[in-house]
């Protein structure tokens, strides 16, 4: 079966969760109102400034907490712009929080970075 996407944060990549790495609260809470089932959902770190040559502070290690007790890693890979989580099973997801563990990159990746890092958009996929 193929996914398609029934939900997004607010469904524009140009908005953006933005915060500076030393903030405390580097937690993104979602509270959803969607009848499907969830298999796949996708997180899209923020790569570059709009108006300008900076960059943003990619993001490593993401934790994924659904429904208040479901917790799960996402990996957002060197040089990747996004992290998938795949869910074994299908679930209704209510709630969502997205905690930023790590975040880091290579000397010649932050020649122009503003010293912030964020996420751009949050995508929820079900099964057709």
């Amino acid at each position: 079966k193929e996914c398609k996407a029934i939900a997004a944060v607010d469904g524009n990549e140009a908005t953006a969760w933005v915060f500076k790495p030393s903030s405390k609260k580097r937690k993104l809470t979602i509270r959803l109102n969607i009848k499907d089932k969830i298999q796949t959902i996708q997180i899209l770190a923020c790569q570059k400034l709009r108006n300008g040559p900076a960059y943003f502070i990619p993001l490593r290690l993401l934790e994924v907490k659904i429904n208040h007790k479901n917790t799960f890693p996402v990996i957002m890979e060197s040089g990747a712009s996004s992290g998938i989580l795949r869910l074994d099973e299908a679930m209704r997801i209510y709630h969502v929080e997205v905690r930023v563990l790590t975040m880091g990159a290579k000397p010649e990746e932050m020649t122009d970075s503003p010293g912030l890092a964020g996420i751009s958009e949050i995508y929820f996929y079900s099964l057709d």
